[in-house]
């Protein structure tokens, strides 16, 4: 009698598991790459193209495990995955090709721009606000000092607007906006910092002051004129009746006389 060494002809199948994005808003939506026996040939594919590479792999327990790497893939991509195993005796099995959910590894980076504040007297001396891709996360800073409160938010047409409110900014502060933004996918990227030019929304109430007619026989009875916070819009009545060009008008020292 001959004893034969062991016979094997019989294949073993190579297993596809797709391993879902943990990082997801929504369970389930997005794939962040998958698992298959351990020793398997694999090849990944979008359309013809080969993206085997724009996977790191790691083994244990025995399964291979591949992960999407960061920017490879921007969720719009038919993953498909092909495997094959060939064992110790030379058979080989071939596993039925496994389509991914979408693959997001690519942040989108929120857009910071400035909006002028078209009250100021020259153009783009000043802002009033800016606007950042909708969904950011905003942090506006003065120094350290966390002041995003200080800005009303209205979102419309994927933008979402901050708008200073009245009486928060002199236009003596340094404002410096912080955005990021995490997409649906989980992915995360953040804006480079954008310092705005002067917001100043605080009025300076102008002063009056009555000048006293020096001439008067009794001191303080009558008076000549008056002296206001100069580059003030004035209006002099008498009545109803405008009589503010019955004055002349001279500037020194910060004041109109």
């Amino acid at each position: 009698p001959v004893t034969l060494k062991p016979i094997d002809t019989t294949a073993t199948t190579p297993v596809i598991t797709a391993v879902a994005d943990s990082n997801a808003a929504t369970a389930n939506t997005f794939d962040q790459g998958f698992t298959v026996t351990a020793g398997s040939v694999v090849a990944v594919k979008v359309g013809t193209s080969d993206v085997t590479n724009s996977f790191t792999k790691t083994t244990a327990n025995g399964l291979d495990t591949y992960t999407a790497i960061a920017n490879a893939f921007t969720g719009s991509e038919s993953v498909t995955v092909n495997a094959t195993l060939t064992d110790a005796a030379g058979n080989t099995g071939t596993a039925a090709p496994v389509t991914l959910k979408p693959i997001d590894t690519t942040a989108t980076t929120p857009v910071i721009t400035a909006v002028a504040d078209s009250n100021a007297a020259t153009a783009n001396t000043f802002d009033q606000g800016f606007t950042v891709t909708a969904g950011s996360v905003v942090i506006v800073k003065v120094g350290t000092s966390d002041v995003t409160n200080s800005f009303t938010k209205t979102t419309a047409n994927g933008l979402d607007t901050y708008t200073a409110i009245a009486n928060a900014f002199t236009g003596s502060e340094s404002v410096t906006v912080n955005a990021t933004l995490t997409d649906a996918a989980g992915n995360i990227a953040t804006a480079a910092p954008v310092t705005l030019k002067p917001i100043d929304t605080t009025a300076t109430t102008p002063v009056i002051t009555a000048v006293a007619d020096s001439n008067a026989a009794t001191a303080n009875t009558f008076d000549q004129g008056f002296t206001v916070t100069a580059g003030s819009v004035v209006i002099v009545k008498v009545g109803t009746s405008d009589v503010t060009n019955s004055f002349t008008k001279t500037t020194a020292n910060g004041l109109d006389t």
